[in-house]
Formats: structure tokens, C-alpha cells, sequence
């Protein structure tokens, strides 16, 4: 794939997961008032549950692509041809 295209899908997937921060934000913070004064666990599972799954979901549905990705099969294929 060409450095442009790379960089093109680099840049969505880091959109996508700040959609997804933003939806965790918004859903965890908007139930302190009714679960956090009975259960603050309760609101950090949800504050956590909704913020890098729904960001992964959408990077990997649009087809993004990660640096980390990247760096390991980068990584993984300079470790193949230089033993």
C-alpha cells in the first residue's frame, strides 16, 4: 500500500477511536447522578465498556488501519529476513 494510503487510514482509524472516547464520555458521565451515588464501579465498567470497543468496532468495519498495526508486522517481517 502506498505511504499516502497509509497514513490516509492511520488518520481515520485515529477518528474513529476518538468517536468512541467522545461515546464513552458521554455515556459514563452521564450516569453519575442515578448509578455513581449508589455504585462507582458500576459507572467506570460502563464509562469503560462503551469507549474502545465501539472505537475497535469501527476502525475494523471501515477497514482502518492502526500504527500499531503496522509497527508490528513491520517489526515482525524485518525480524524474518535480517534472523
Amino acid at each position: 500500500m502506498p505511504a499516502w494510503k497509509t497514513f490516509y487510514m492511520g488518520v481515520l482509524a485515529g477518528a474513529y477511536i476518538a468517536f468512541g472516547s467522545c461515546l464513552a464520555i458521554s455515556i459514563g458521565g452521564a450516569c453519575q447522578g442515578m448509578i455513581a451515588a449508589g455504585n462507582l464501579g458500576a459507572q467506570k465498567m460502563i464509562f469503560g465498556a462503551f469507549g474502545l470497543p465501539f472505537g475497535l468496532l469501527m476502525v475494523v468495519a471501515a477497514g482502518g488501519e492502526l500504527f500499531t498495526g503496522n509497527t508490528a508486522f513491520l517489526t515482525a517481517a524485518m525480524a524474518e529476513v535480517f534472523p
